[in-house]
Protein backbone atom coordinates (compact mmCIF):
# COMPACT_ATOMS: atom_id res chain seq x y z
CA UNK A 1 0.00 0.00 0.00
CA UNK A 2 2.92 2.21 1.01
CA UNK A 3 4.79 1.99 -2.50
CA UNK A 4 1.57 2.42 -4.62
CA UNK A 5 0.61 5.34 -2.07
CA UNK A 6 4.30 6.94 -2.85
CA UNK A 7 3.90 6.09 -6.82
CA UNK A 8 0.77 7.74 -7.30
CA UNK A 9 2.20 11.09 -5.50
CA UNK A 10 5.35 10.95 -7.22
CA UNK A 11 5.60 8.93 -10.46
CA UNK A 12 8.68 10.08 -11.48
CA UNK A 13 11.65 11.71 -10.36
CA UNK A 14 11.04 15.15 -11.02
CA UNK A 15 7.65 15.30 -9.01
CA UNK A 16 10.02 12.94 -6.09
CA UNK A 17 12.49 15.90 -6.53
CA UNK A 18 10.27 18.60 -6.11
CA UNK A 19 8.49 16.54 -3.22
CA UNK A 20 7.60 18.39 0.29
CA UNK A 21 9.84 16.30 3.09
CA UNK A 22 7.08 16.64 5.37
CA UNK A 23 4.59 15.01 3.31
CA UNK A 24 7.10 12.25 2.17
CA UNK A 25 8.20 11.14 5.75
CA UNK A 26 4.88 10.79 6.73
CA UNK A 27 3.89 8.15 3.97
CA UNK A 28 7.09 6.57 4.24
CA UNK A 29 6.86 6.09 7.99
CA UNK A 30 6.37 2.81 8.94
CA UNK A 31 9.04 1.79 6.89
CA UNK A 32 11.47 3.32 9.50
CA UNK A 33 14.59 6.23 9.29
CA UNK A 34 11.93 8.13 7.42
CA UNK A 35 13.45 11.55 7.88
CA UNK A 36 16.66 9.52 6.40
CA UNK A 37 14.81 7.92 3.58
CA UNK A 38 12.73 11.17 2.20
CA UNK A 39 15.59 13.37 2.06
CA UNK A 40 17.56 10.08 0.06
CA UNK A 41 15.17 9.63 -1.94
CA UNK A 42 14.48 13.46 -2.82
CA UNK A 43 18.41 13.53 -3.10
CA UNK A 44 18.82 10.81 -5.51
CA UNK A 45 16.15 12.39 -7.62
CA UNK A 46 17.47 15.08 -7.94
CA UNK A 47 20.84 13.83 -8.98
CA UNK A 48 18.99 11.56 -11.44
CA UNK A 49 17.60 14.50 -12.85
CA UNK A 50 21.12 16.16 -13.37
CA UNK A 51 22.87 13.19 -14.86
CA UNK A 52 19.95 12.66 -17.44
CA UNK A 53 19.86 16.19 -18.64
CA UNK A 54 24.02 15.92 -18.60
CA UNK A 55 23.66 12.96 -20.81
CA UNK A 56 20.99 14.57 -22.86
CA UNK A 57 22.93 17.51 -23.76
CA UNK A 58 25.87 15.37 -24.95
CA UNK A 59 23.64 13.90 -27.52
CA UNK A 60 23.92 14.87 -31.01
CA UNK A 61 21.16 16.20 -33.21
CA UNK A 62 20.23 13.09 -34.59
CA UNK A 63 19.40 11.81 -31.60
CA UNK A 64 17.55 14.90 -30.42
CA UNK A 65 15.61 14.75 -33.35
CA UNK A 66 14.94 11.06 -32.98
CA UNK A 67 13.80 11.38 -29.32
CA UNK A 68 11.56 14.30 -30.13
CA UNK A 69 9.65 11.94 -32.82
CA UNK A 70 9.34 9.34 -30.21
CA UNK A 71 8.22 11.73 -27.80
CA UNK A 72 5.64 13.06 -30.46
CA UNK A 73 4.42 9.59 -30.96
CA UNK A 74 3.90 9.00 -26.99
CA UNK A 75 3.14 12.21 -26.06
CA UNK A 76 -0.42 10.78 -24.05
CA UNK A 77 1.80 8.02 -22.45
CA UNK A 78 4.37 8.36 -19.74
CA UNK A 79 8.13 8.90 -22.28
CA UNK A 80 11.27 8.17 -20.74
CA UNK A 81 14.23 9.31 -22.36
CA UNK A 82 16.26 7.09 -23.90
CA UNK A 83 19.25 7.88 -21.92
CA UNK A 84 18.03 6.83 -19.18
CA UNK A 85 18.27 3.39 -20.28
CA UNK A 86 21.70 3.98 -21.51
CA UNK A 87 23.96 4.55 -17.99
CA UNK A 88 27.15 3.38 -16.97
CA UNK A 89 28.13 1.44 -13.96
CA UNK A 90 29.86 4.28 -13.00
CA UNK A 91 26.89 6.57 -13.57
CA UNK A 92 24.68 4.90 -11.69
CA UNK A 93 27.10 3.94 -8.85
CA UNK A 94 27.38 7.37 -8.52
CA UNK A 95 24.19 8.13 -7.65
CA UNK A 96 23.29 9.03 -3.66
CA UNK A 97 22.70 5.77 -2.09
CA UNK A 98 23.50 3.70 -5.23
CA UNK A 99 25.94 0.53 -4.98
CA UNK A 100 26.83 -2.63 -6.24
CA UNK A 101 23.04 -3.71 -5.56
CA UNK A 102 21.75 -1.03 -7.47
CA UNK A 103 23.61 -1.14 -10.42
CA UNK A 104 22.93 -5.11 -10.45
CA UNK A 105 18.69 -4.38 -10.36
CA UNK A 106 19.35 -1.76 -13.06
CA UNK A 107 21.52 -4.59 -15.25
CA UNK A 108 18.99 -6.80 -14.84
CA UNK A 109 15.49 -5.36 -14.81
CA UNK A 110 16.17 -2.28 -17.14
CA UNK A 111 19.06 -3.55 -19.23
CA UNK A 112 17.75 -7.30 -18.87
CA UNK A 113 21.84 -8.29 -19.27
CA UNK A 114 21.61 -10.97 -16.60
CA UNK A 115 24.54 -12.86 -18.08
CA UNK A 116 26.27 -9.46 -17.40
CA UNK A 117 25.87 -9.50 -13.78
CA UNK A 118 28.38 -10.74 -11.21
CA UNK A 119 26.95 -11.71 -7.87
CA UNK A 120 28.49 -9.84 -5.16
Amino acid sequence: AILFEFFCKWPDPHSASLANPDEMITLIQPLGIRHRRARGIIRFSEEYIELIAAKTKQSSDEEKHKRLQQQSLMQNARFIHQEEFELTREEIMGLFNCGAYASDAYEIFIQHRLSDVVPT
